[in-house]
């Protein structure tokens, strides 16, 4: 969702297929799309856990957080601009 062009904002909605490796715009019905957006760009990611005895605590396994906070030196900064010291993602 979101993002900005050389027209402006957007509010588009696009999802990505990872078996046809396509992207598809998706198209709601009525207004109930949220106002374009100056800025901002939202995504959400689903992780297929390969390992059946993985069980971590809730709070360890869901986490919110902006790739556009990353620096060119690959410093993690939480959206404050303060430097991540230690992570908190597990990969």
């Amino acid at each position: 969702f979101g993002g900005l062009n050389s027209s402006g904002p957007l509010n588009d909605l696009h999802y990505f297929d990872e078996g046809s490796k396509q992207w598809t715009t998706v198209t709601v019905s009525g207004n109930v799309a949220p106002s374009p957006r100056l800025d901002f760009a939202f995504t959400t990611l689903r992780l297929k856990v390969a390992n059946p005895n993985f069980n971590p605590h809730p709070d360890e396994f869901i986490s919110t957080f902006s790739m556009s906070t990353l620096d060119d030196d690959d410093t993690e900064k939480n959206p404050s601009g303060d430097e991540v010291l230690e992570s908190q993602f597990m990969w």
